[in-house]
């Protein structure tokens, strides 16, 4: 069975159909039934609540330790993407082996870096 394209003939009474249907939903749909809210009452009618906790003027300082590790990674990522842009280049006129050396090196520096095993 092969199936064709639709008729702009076709395509109308698809619509036309579709727009009945959902026309014939709601007609026959029961009518809304009103909302009744009751109100409850107060569970503890001398309850005060706490006063807001005061904010202070400035924000908070991040820590040192976070802004350094955060500050490295973006070194690291700064020295990735480079290195990436020089292969990218030289990629062009180089042999797939140069290219797998190439990489070889950088993973290697880039371990060596991290302070990770050598493999």
């Amino acid at each position: 069975m092969i199936l064709q394209p639709m008729t702009s003939k076709q395509k109308l009474a698809v619509l036309a159909a579709s727009v009945m249907l959902c026309a014939s939903h709601a007609a026959v749909a029961a009518p809304a039934e009103p909302l009744v809210v009751t109100p409850l009452s107060d569970p503890d009618p001398n309850y005060v609540p706490p006063p807001p906790e005061p904010k202070s003027a400035r924000p908070a300082r991040r820590s040192t330790e976070e802004s350094t590790s955060l500050s490295a990674a973006f070194e690291n990522l700064g020295r990735v993407t480079g290195q990436l842009a020089k292969m990218r280049q030289q990629q062009a006129g180089a042999s797939p082996e140069a290219l797998d050396a190439q990489a070889r090196e950088t993973l290697r520096k880039l371990q060596g870096d991290a302070g990770e095993p050598r493999q």
